[in-house]
């Protein structure tokens, strides 16, 4: 459990800075709100995909 907490938080933490990132490059203002939420939704689907395929 703690491996894949460590995986969620991974996961989190890079889309979340490379969403930040692509802001940058294509805007001209930080979108902080539209990252942390992509971030979120993509990494808890990473996180409980396998948890629902074990069903």
């Amino acid at each position: 459990m703690k491996r894949r907490m460590l995986s969620f938080v991974i996961y989190f933490l890079v889309l979340f800075i490379g969403g930040l990132i692509i802001n940058a490059i294509f805007k001209h203002h930080l979108d902080v709100l539209t990252a942390f939420s992509v971030a979120l939704g993509v990494a808890l689907g990473l996180y409980s995909f396998p948890k629902l395929m074990k069903k």
